[in-house]
């Protein structure tokens, strides 16, 4: 239909056109203004006709969204994961607050028994055989069994108690006993018992685990004149101080991981006190390196493992203008009769001259006045 009226309109205008031809000049200002009107009325028509065809576009968009939303809600949803209890005694308390607020209150009474069993492993399972179409008196068993406040103290702080003392460089131990630790004053303090975890007792337990370096710097921060350590309550101070090394851990950790090694490299960084290098001894190197050794930038590769284990650290450094560790000589401990100290030299990568199978540089440069 609005095809049909532009079709009309575009006639009367071109008539319209051809008959002011033929008329004077009074006649044809009349006719010429007729035809303003009828444009005027033509585009007051096109533009009602174009806001309800808006209209009707917005209306069965609506309609498609609304249709869409209503087979989104009809989709199944995955049923939520039912908790389980295998008999752990530190894992009971999260087990029963989970199934108390998250599986019975959407369970018909009689159900309830059925959902408790199928949560249970063989041991728990066990305990409630006798009465388990009784869910309070389920409840009760396993309360009796696994809910004692004490007990799962006791075994908290023993899991503690079991760890051996950690030595120096044992990082995946170290993390893994503050996970130890953290996990468990969050399992006391979900019991309102984290003064368990709290006292004196068990940081003194908890110190004793320590690495020597780790324990030292501990004892530095709880020592110093303007430290902020509750001495009455030093447990929070320590599990913060814990979790700090084990960023600092974690943080060095994906460092080394991410940077590039090369079969038969030492890589040397040092970290220069005063950039003038006044004092040698100020610089620390830290050597990375790798099982088999050759010179890793032109190919050459021993390609062997010789010669024993041996410990040695670093006797002389010698940087560069930049700053950088350009020779290092490092000593054996016990060198054999004769055997000359080792020297290391490079740009970007250090080679070894002779083949070790491995060769730990863990101490601190040791240089005289000179």
């Amino acid at each position: 239909q609005l095809e049909g009226l532009d079709a009309a309109v575009a006639d009367c205008k071109e008539a319209n056109d051809k008959y002011l031809e033929l008329l004077d000049k009074d006649k044809a200002d009349a006719e010429f203004n007729w035809m303003k009107n009828i444009q005027k009325e033509y585009n007051a028509i096109t533009s009602r006709i174009a806001v309800g065809i808006a209209k009707e576009q917005e209306k069965l968009k609506k309609l498609e969204s609304t249709s869409k939303s209503k087979e989104s809600c009809n989709l199944r949803l995955e049923k939520l994961k039912m908790p389980t209890f295998d008999g752990d005694i530190r894992q009971y308390p999260r087990f029963k607050k989970d199934f108390e607020q998250q599986v019975l209150p959407g369970l018909p009474k009689e159900s309830a028994p059925y959902a408790l069993r199928s949560c249970l492993g063989r041991e728990p399972l066990s305990i409630v055989r006798s009465v388990e179409d009784d869910i309070e008196e389920m409840l009760k068993r396993l309360d009796e069994k696994y809910g004692d406040p004490a007990k799962i103290a006791d075994v908290v702080i023993e899991s503690i108690k079991e760890v051996k003392v950690i030595k120096e460089g044992e990082h995946k131990r170290f993390i893994n006993f503050v996970n130890i630790v953290e996990d468990a004053y969050q399992d006391l303090r979900r019991l309102g018992l984290e003064k368990e975890i709290t006292t004196t007792s068990s940081v003194s337990i908890i110190e004793k685990k320590l690495p020597n370096d780790v324990r030292k710097e501990w004892a530095k921060l709880v020592s110093f004149d303007t430290s902020e350590v509750d001495k009455k309550d030093k447990f929070p101070s320590l599990l913060k101080f814990l979790l700090n090394c084990k960023r600092a851990i974690e943080y060095d950790s994906s460092n080394l991981r991410s940077n590039t090694s090369y079969a038969g490299t030492v890589n040397l960084t040092a970290n220069p006190k005063n950039q003038n290098q006044q004092r040698v001894d100020q610089l620390r190197a830290k050597i990375m390196m790798r099982k088999l050794w050759g010179n890793g930038r032109n190919g050459s590769d021993s390609n062997q493992v010789r010669g024993n284990w041996k410990l040695g650290r670093v006797s002389k450094v010698k940087p560069g203008n930049d700053g950088k560790i350009r020779n290092v000589e490092v000593q054996y401990k016990n060198p054999k009769s004769g055997e000359p100290i080792n020297k290391y030299g490079g740009q970007d990568y250090v080679t070894v001259e002779r083949a070790v199978h491995r060769l730990v540089v863990i101490l601190p440069a040791d240089h005289d006045d000179k």
